[in-house]
């Protein structure tokens, strides 16, 4: 297995790591943005329109026609945090070329997809789509609101939230409730733009592929054509360097349910400062 870092653009970079293990080729977009309690709602929203459509391929069904002729592409996406930022994951699966019937591009078809996707979203006079819109919002409230099904998440997620309050990590990763009502078609539509053209970008090709024809597609791609250069714009956690608080006392914090079953959960959520020890 041999791994290959290259700058496409200031702040955006792309990561090759060839192997010749597997049959198929595995192509992924991660973008990765500071955690906000002002824009975590938004970034799980953008996930879940992006992958309503694009401008080439309007519909769902004709996204998934498309990946149905680069024999079986599969399509997934996601958010996610790591630390004190918020990852927007995009995912392509689909077969080495040299497995093609026909010599088809199925690599090079499946970049483009991708990028499509992330990059040249299906806009409406400019905007997301409205009726998308709501319905993702629907279907984001009600994943919010299924935690509250699982109390083993449930009490995990309410002590992070508790330890960290309001900083980062300690925001829920699929957002809140309360912030659906005051996100239109519009001010999501900016916030996209702003995102992508400031947030940190790692594109990811993993299979066997030649490195040199992976890297011309990607550069004369137009959707990487028209992203700016940018100073990456994500939170650094490192422990070494951060001084922290020394906390004494013992916060606990209960809450109680109405339920007809119940089930114990009990965690314990520490903070250490680091220190280097030698053995």
């Amino acid at each position: 297995m041999e791994k290959k870092d290259f700058e496409i653009k200031q702040g955006i970079k792309a990561h090759f790591i060839k192997t010749d293990l597997f049959k198929t080729n595995m192509i992924s977009v991660i973008l990765t943005v500071p955690l906000t309690r002002e824009n975590v709602t938004k970034n799980a929203l953008i996930v879940s329109m992006l992958r309503r459509g694009t401008a080439r391929f309007k519909t769902q069904l004709e996204l998934s026609r498309e990946l149905e002729n680069l024999y079986g592409a599969a399509f997934e996406c996601g958010i996610d945090k790591y630390g004190d930022n918020q990852l927007l994951r995009f995912y392509m699966d689909s077969i080495n070329d040299k497995f093609a019937l026909n010599q088809e591009e199925i690599l090079k078809n499946t970049i483009q997809i991708l990028l499509d996707i992330i990059f040249n979203p299906l806009l409406e006079n400019g905007y997301f789509k409205e009726e998308y819109l709501k319905l993702e919002k629907e279907n984001l409230a009600k994943i919010m609101q299924s935690k509250m099904d699982d109390k083993d998440l449930y009490a995990y997620e309410a002590c992070i939230s508790n330890m960290y309050e309001n900083k980062g990590f300690g925001l829920y990763k699929y957002g809140y409730e309360e912030d659906l009502d005051e996100i239109n078609v519009q001010n999501l539509t900016d916030y996209y733009h702003t995102l992508i053209q400031s947030c940190k970008i790692d594109l990811f090709v993993s299979g066997d592929f030649e490195e040199e024809c992976v890297k011309q597609i990607i550069q004369t791609d137009e959707n990487i054509d028209k992203l700016r250069p940018r100073i990456e714009n994500y939170i650094l956690n490192n422990e070494f360097t951060q001084t922290k608080e020394k906390i004494e006392n013992i916060k606990e914090i209960q809450e109680k349910t109405d339920v007809t079953q119940g089930k114990l959960v009990i965690r314990n959520g520490c903070r250490f400062s680091s220190r280097k020890c030698t053995v």
